[in-house]
């Protein structure tokens, strides 16, 4: 599907499809799924070490409000936004949200900036990482069972200013 193809999709979506599309994008990208309810052993199964994939890690206490996390196979810390596309990142979630919404509604990067009260150059690196979260997302995702319906897709897929990931 082209960027074209995409863009009137997106027009033909009503504003309550538009708002659920809208929340859908933002727990994919924002957001990592931690249950804060242990298990008999004291552990939290639910999500699993970022360093190690181990499932075996309890609290250790908190950082500016937010639970961290410590590994018991690795020894290492993390909390919910390791990994994240809003790690390392002082923009609020308010900002990161506004920019998923400019996102949906095929603003530019300059315009997206302008909205979401930031440079021109963090919207580029914004726009990026959302991307780049998306595409992992998909990466991991599987179809489990149903009916699937392919027809050819055509991407416009561009690696330039990203030399890293273009594999060559």
């Amino acid at each position: 599907m082209d960027m074209d193809n995409l863009k009137n999709l997106l027009k033909n979506l009503s504003l309550e499809q538009l708002k659920n599309l809208t929340a859908y994008i933002h727990e994919v990208v924002l957001t990592k799924q931690l249950s804060n309810t242990p298990n008999k052993n004291n552990t939290y199964n639910v999500a699993s070490c970022p360093n190690c994939e181990s499932n075996y890690f309890v609290k250790n206490g908190k950082v500016l409000g937010k639970q961290r996390f410590l590994c018991k196979s690795c020894n290492k810390t993390f909390g919910h936004r390791t990994n994240a596309v809003t790690s390392h990142s002082k923009l609020t979630d308010n900002q990161w949200k506004k920019y998923i919404e400019c996102m949906i509604q095929g603003f530019s990067i300059r315009k997206s900036a302008e909205i979401t009260d930031v440079c021109v150059k963090t919207s580029y690196y914004m726009r990026h990482k959302i991307l780049d979260a998306i595409n992992n997302h998909m990466k991991r995702s599987n179809l489990n069972g149903g009916v699937a319906e392919l027809d050819e897709t055509f991407l416009a897929l561009s690696f330039k200013g990203n030399h890293k990931k273009s594999g060559f």
